[in-house]
């Protein structure tokens, strides 16, 4: 059985202000999936949660979702989704009942017991299960007989031990969590809604799985075993996930998994899928600069510059700019080589991140030994959809800076 394994669209995400649904980033993306579809005939589509970028989506990101949803139906693949945490559960789900019919199995918030789709091929049935992002006290209020789960892990392993899974069939989990190896964390690119210490589920807990799909983590890779992978973000949402060249870009694309009989192992392939406007960071003088982009011969590109001049000219900004303009390129953020005392918080608020971003961010970088507690962040969490109801960004910034702030007077480097 063959299966698109796809994760963290994000659709509405903005880079630096710059809307990628209205820059034509994402619904370039989307065509590029699809012919991808188009080519590899999957028998179904695994989406592993942050469809959207944020609970209460803008009417262009909607939109987009729907037109994707609607092709992926209208060629009559099955298409398995989750929610995640940047995802509002109820929003997600609402119409399952309906659109159940096209074959777009929705699981928008955690149920016992969880819902499970059945496919069928040479080999016998493959049961996918869909697990939406959840912590440990919705696990709680699902499975109230059960004691209280101690931790994610203990969270999960109760919610896996509910569902009647038959170990001789193949069955595939489909989760948005923050898994570990071991003690190893994943890989980040700075994209990501984490915080040390919160969140983290042992890969063992899936052992009973034949493949895990997981979304959370925008970089693509394998947590423990082979079968427990993380798909990746389909497009660059942070210059962290970007380098100079090409060879230093993480690797985007469509991940294809291949499920044999039970028992033998899957294959898996990444398909690219090039973007409309790669990352690229850019470091050095602004003479150096200048000359690197004049003879690199790369268009159409969003730039992060980082200048190491002592002095820069006064035409800097507007010089950098017409430089960039004549290849097509844009410079989405210009920062310089931090020369300030140790110690001292820089903030700088941006429309790509969230309130909620930010304080977590600084807090993980300023209290490494104390990770914040699952009641705070869903606290922050939920501060962060009022203002989003709102729909006021200034305000968003506003109250971002107030809690990265109020992180620095916990960690004794700032004062209040």
């Amino acid at each position: 059985m063959k299966l698109i394994h796809l994760a963290d669209l994000h659709f509405g995400r903005q880079l630096h202000g710059l809307s990628l649904v209205t820059q034509g980033d994402q619904e370039y993306w989307c065509r590029g999936c699809l012919k991808v579809i188009d080519e590899e005939k999957p028998d179904a589509v695994l989406i592993a949660g942050d469809v959207y970028d944020r609970s209460q989506p803008g009417s262009e990101a909607r939109r987009l979702c729907s037109d994707f949803l609607t092709a992926l139906a209208a060629r009559g693949i099955p298409v398995c989704m989750i929610s995640g945490n940047h995802d509002s559960g109820e929003n997600i789900a609402y119409l399952g009942d309906l659109v159940w019919e096209k074959k777009l199995y929705v699981a928008g918030v955690l149920e016992n017991p969880l819902q499970c789709v059945t496919l069928e091929d040479a080999f016998g049935p493959v049961h996918i299960w869909m697990l939406p992002y959840f912590f440990p006290a919705l696990a709680r209020s699902v499975y109230p007989t059960e004691e209280a789960p101690s931790s994610y892990t203990e969270a999960c392993r109760m919610i896996l031990e509910h569902q009647k899974m038959n170990p001789e069939e193949r069955n595939v989990l489909i989760a948005h969590q923050l898994v570990l190896s071991g003690t190893d964390a994943p890989e980040m690119g700075g994209s990501e809604t984490t915080v040390g210490g919160v969140g983290q589920i042992d890969y063992h807990v899936f052992d009973d799985f034949d493949y895990v799909a997981l979304g959370h983590i925008h970089k693509e890779q394998v947590m423990g075993r082979p079968e427990v992978r993380y798909a990746g973000s389909p497009l660059c949402y942070h210059f962290g996930e970007a380098g100079k060249t090409d060879e230093g870009n993480f690797k985007k694309g469509v991940l294809v998994v291949e499920l044999g009989e039970k028992g033998s192992a899957p294959t898996y392939r990444r398909v690219p899928v090039a973007p409309l406007h790669p990352l690229r960071n850019m470091e050095g003088t602004l003479e150096s600069i200048a000359e690197e982009q004049k003879h690199s011969g790369r268009r159409g590109e969003y730039i992060h510059v980082r200048l190491t001049d002592e002095v820069l000219p006064e035409d800097t900004l507007p010089r950098l700019r017409a430089l960039f303009d004549a290849s097509g390129s844009q410079m989405l953020w210009l920062d310089r080589v931090p020369r300030s005392a140790a110690g001292e918080m820089q903030f700088q608020a941006s429309a790509d991140k969230s309130a909620e971003e930010y304080f977590l961010e600084y807090y993980q970088e300023q209290r490494p030994d104390m990770p914040i507690s699952p009641f705070d962040q869903q606290l922050i969490h939920h501060l962060q959809e009022l203002l989003e109801t709102r729909g006021d960004e200034e305000t968003t910034e506003a109250l971002a800076e107030r809690l990265v702030r109020y992180a620095g007077t916990l960690s004794g480097e700032v004062n209040a």
